[in-house]
């Protein structure tokens, strides 16, 4: 393993990859290896696999990577999970921003107690935007904080938030070169919103955060709604809103996804289309997004590909015995 190192590009010998090409203390290096295996996330294996030459032709050019492989899918297709928050502050002062307090910080190293055990998301609920649908594409988190704008905005306030995740995406998005230059950052394109029944979807979700503040011990405690406000009644004004206060939930997937259509950048062994002895071994191969957090699939990807290696590599040493 080494730390504190960039890598560049893969390596490769015709349509095979040997290896890989990385800047570590400020030096370019090389490493190489029998199979390469690329876990850079929805972001960075795409743009990986296009500063080696391996992506769209018309796009690669467009940036000056020569093209090795014009393999078009790489990039495309990158999906991730949406969320709104609907805000209110909290007419009885309790929240847990109150549990940032001398008595807050004696129950936590005392005992490991009171208000800061909490995980942030005190509670969830999966439901529908129509109920029409056959499985539920709504999620949401509800907080005894405002989480707004990721919560870097205004957090020290009294104040539950009920956070509308979209979890069935049909928004598409893209991951593009900006420069043949590894140094610079891609270009993303997360596209939401793009898709009419994603934002349609959302709205309800608004609406459906509102229905459930405004019955049971929720109404008792919250007081004026902060996000969208009070005076955004109508659907095309929590569009409007939606589009706004839109933010990600950090879920980004499908950008060299599984599949053997012409738009695949994987296979069913996460081997990459067309090259040898590469595979993508991350969230960017799942085909679709999951209808919920994607820690715990990510996890069986890998060990699903430690299980091809440990395979291919016990078939060779089988022949070389042979």
């Amino acid at each position: 393993m080494r730390t504190g190192a960039r890598v560049t590009r893969v390596l490769l010998d015709g349509d095979r990859a040997t290896g890989l090409e990385y800047v570590a203390d400020g030096v370019l290096q090389q490493v190489h290896a029998p199979q390469v295996l690329l876990s850079g996330g929805a972001i960075n294996s795409p743009q990986l696999l296009m500063l080696s030459g391996i992506g769209p032709a018309d796009h690669l050019r467009s940036v000056g990577v020569d093209v090795v492989h014009d393999l078009p899918g790489v990039g495309g297709g990158l999906q991730d999970h949406p969320l709104v928050p609907t805000i209110w502050h909290v007419r009885s002062g309790e929240s847990l921003f109150r549990g940032e307090s001398p008595a807050g910080y004696a129950q936590w190293f005392g005992a490991r107690r009171g208000p800061l055990t909490s995980n942030l998301a005190e509670a969830g609920l999966y439901t529908r935007s129509d109920d029409g649908l056959a499985e539920p594409d709504l999620q949401y988190h509800f907080l005894p904080v405002k989480y707004w704008q990721q919560a870097r905005v205004d957090p020290d306030v009294d104040a539950f938030t009920a956070c509308a995740v979209l979890v069935r995406v049909e928004s598409r998005g893209s991951v593009r070169l900006r420069s043949a230059d590894p140094a610079w950052a891609p270009a993303i394109d997360a596209g939401y919103l793009t898709e009419e029944r994603d934002l349609e979807a959302l709205v309800t979700g608004v609406e459906k955060a509102r229905d459930i503040a405004a019955v049971g011990p929720l109404a008792k405690v919250l007081a004026e709604e902060w996000s969208p406000g009070g005076t955004r009644s109508t659907r095309a004004e929590l569009r409007q809103s939606v589009r706004d206060t839109l933010e990600s939930l950090y879920h980004p997937v499908g950008s060299c996804r599984m599949g053997t259509d012409a738009d695949a950048v994987v296979d069913p062994q996460l081997r990459v289309h067309g090259i040898e002895g590469l595979r993508v071994v991350d969230a960017s191969v799942m085909p679709t997004l999951v209808r919920g957090n994607t820690n715990a699939p990510t996890i069986m990807i890998a060990e699903r590909a430690a299980d091809l290696v440990r395979a291919d590599l016990g078939a060779r040493s089988a022949l070389a015995q042979a």
